[in-house]
């Protein structure tokens, strides 16, 4: 499902929905168009696994306030 998100009060068009991911990622090159790239970062120690085997590590986890439905709020759901 691809929808539309309010993601750090930037209007994101083509979000992929994917129910069936482990991750949820926003590329670096998004991250700095919207200006969050000094933003706060966790780091992350486990590398991303594509399905070929192969490794990306990750820059870190953010946690970003997005609205969906007429600007409610979004839970935090992990897992």
């Amino acid at each position: 499902m691809v929808v539309r998100l309010d993601i750090a009060n930037f209007f994101v068009h083509k979000v992929l929905i994917d129910n069936g991911s482990s991750a949820d990622i926003i590329f670096w090159e998004v991250v700095k168009r919207m200006g969050l790239e000094s933003a706060k970062r966790s780091p992350v120690q486990t590398p991303l696994v594509g399905f070929g085997g192969s490794e990306v590590a990750s820059m870190g986890t953010m946690d970003l306030p997005s609205f969906y439905g007429g600007g409610t709020p979004s839970e935090d759901r992990d897992g």
